[in-house]
């Protein structure tokens, strides 16, 4: 390759330098931000799924209470829809209302 010495030319070549790299400094912190996005939704559906553990759980204890102090049908029955127990588990927790 010759050297370019032609100073307009360099003036070009430096422009179209200065712009190439900003293009991908761009795109680099677009792509990082992108994936701090990710990174920020995971953590909250990781909360998320913590929190309705937790509630589950609690509703599981209220339920048992329930069984054992003998509370009406109903009353199991509406906390068993609330919470989205299974019948199933439903009878799992009275198996274990009965065994405490």
């Amino acid at each position: 390759m010759q050297a370019v010495k032609n100073p307009v030319a360099l003036d070009l070549a430096d422009g179209v330098r200065k712009t190439v790299a900003r293009n991908d400094v761009v795109n680099d912190t677009l792509n990082r931000y992108d994936e701090l996005l990710q990174l920020q939704n995971f953590f909250k559906r990781k909360e998320q799924k913590i929190a309705a553990n937790a509630e589950a759980t609690g509703m599981e204890k209220m339920i048992i209470a329930a069984f054992q102090t003998n509370a009406h049908t109903e009353v199991i029955e509406a906390m068993k829809n609330t919470a989205g127990i299974t019948d199933t588990r439903l009878a799992e927790l009275k198996k274990q209302a009965e065994k405490l």
